[in-house]
């Protein structure tokens, strides 16, 4: 078998647009759809794997994760169509709406016809099975992870009030929903089965900014820059709000904009395959697990959004410059997954500049970095010129995703320590 090194990786770019084009179309929410990139990513990887023959399974490695199924040594089998069987199965099992297993079975289609023609029906055949069987074993592994669980307790789920705490009205740091008609996303998501972290709390960063309203204390001047910042908003300030915006719905969410940077560096990198599927296994653990840690200690610590606190404060009729996300405030999860994703891609490639065009096609805005850091820091920020989040929470939110990737290092061994003879 042709190894995975010399295959050509634009396939696996085509499958990942995929995902995150369905996330968009059936309107995922971001920690929801962090999960789905993350076990895609973890499937490009696995089902690449045997042609990468100085590469480690993830299994054993990655939390819960079972041992992968095995080729037949005897014979001949194509990694792209390994991959191509393994993702339409895995996807169509995760999101499996008509519309989307229909856009799955139809790429799988295609890319084994264009296979075919390379290597043969039969080789194509033989590895879309083998492709088949990862990915059930990964679904089998995915529907164990407390999703299911989660989402039937959300239905049940209230927001804690002020009197449950016995807190007076003056002192009710408690967040409240600024859009009663958007439903409150996943209060539960900090239960789901962490990827490479052993639990959410790993990376806790402590919110130490007291709530208070005395003009002098920090949470009423981080309120004021925000205030004060999303008032007189430069041109490109508003781009940089608009660019990071990631809606669900309206994007293939924060998770999904890294995904693009993904897809994006193959070409720019000119990344051999076996090089693609580390870095979608990598990065895409530590988009899960941010997630995970963000939510876990959003429901927990319960901060409330700027604008509530602004609306009561400071100025009663003032809005955010982006509409205020129905979630808790602390931390920032656009800084958590940013920084997570920046430090892994930094970790794999170094620093790279790079002109980010995930937003080029709908809207004709590109943007430049220096490097995937400045990328972070920059999706970062703009969650304070959007009025979302105050500095604390952008700031330990940025703490808390590179701890997740330091941790995702020390935790997962893709490649043999080398040594002498």
């Amino acid at each position: 078998s042709t190894l995975t090194s010399e295959l050509d990786p634009a396939p696996i770019v085509e499958w990942m647009e995929l995902v995150r084009a369905r996330v968009h179309a059936e309107t995922v929410n971001a920690p929801a759809a962090s999960r789905l990139y993350a076990y895609a990513g973890i499937t490009v990887y696995e089902s690449l794997l045997p042609g990468m023959t100085q590469f480690r399974s993830l299994a054993y490695q990655v939390n819960g994760m079972p041992e992968m199924p095995y080729i037949d040594d005897a014979d001949t089998y194509d990694w792209l169509s390994s991959a191509n069987g393994a993702l339409s199965t895995i996807m169509g099992g995760l999101i499996p709406t008509s519309d989307s297993r229909q856009a799955f079975n139809a790429l799988r289609r295609e890319q084994a016809a264009a296979r075919a023609e390379d290597v043969g029906d039969a080789v194509v055949t033989r590895s879309l099975a083998f492709g088949d069987q990862v990915g059930k074993a990964i679904l089998g592994w995915a529907k164990e992870d407390g999703y299911d669980d989660s989402r039937q307790r959300t239905a049940d789920y209230t927001l804690p009030i002020a009197a449950d705490f016995g807190l007076a009205e003056a002192d009710d740091y408690l967040y409240v929903q600024t859009n009663d008609a958007i439903p409150l996303a996943e209060p539960y998501w900090g239960q789901i089965r962490t990827f490479a972290v052993y639990s959410p709390y790993e990376c806790y960063v402590e919110n130490q900014m007291i709530f208070s309203i005395d003009e002098e204390s920090a949470f009423y001047q981080q309120a004021m820059e925000v205030f004060r910042v999303s008032n007189n908003l430069t041109p490109e300030q508003r781009e940089i709000a608009e660019f990071w915006i990631d809606t669900p719905g309206i994007s293939s969410t924060p998770a999904g904009h890294w995904v693009s940077i993904m897809n994006q560096m193959v070409d720019h990198l000119d990344l051999t395959l076996d090089r693609a599927a580390m870095m979608y296994g990598m990065v895409s653990i530590v988009l899960g697990d941010s997630f995970i840690s963000a939510w876990s200690q959003k429901y927990e610590t319960l901060v409330l959004r700027p604008e509530t606190y602004i609306n009561r404060q400071i100025s009663r009729g003032w809005r955010s410059y982006l509409a205020t996300p129905q979630f808790p405030e602390y931390p920032s999860g656009h800084s958590v997954v940013s920084a997570a994703a920046s430090d892994m891609l930094t970790t794999l490639f170094g620093v790279v500049p790079f002109t980010d065009r995930t937003h080029e096609r709908d809207t004709g805005v590109t943007r430049s970095f220096l490097s995937f850091e400045h990328a972070a820091d920059e999706a970062a920020i703009s969650r304070l010129y959007g009025g979302i989040h105050y500095r604390n929470a952008i700031e330990n939110g940025k703490r808390m995703g590179r701890c997740i990737t330091e941790r995702t290092l020390n935790n997962i061994v893709m490649l043999p320590v080398a040594q002498g003879e």
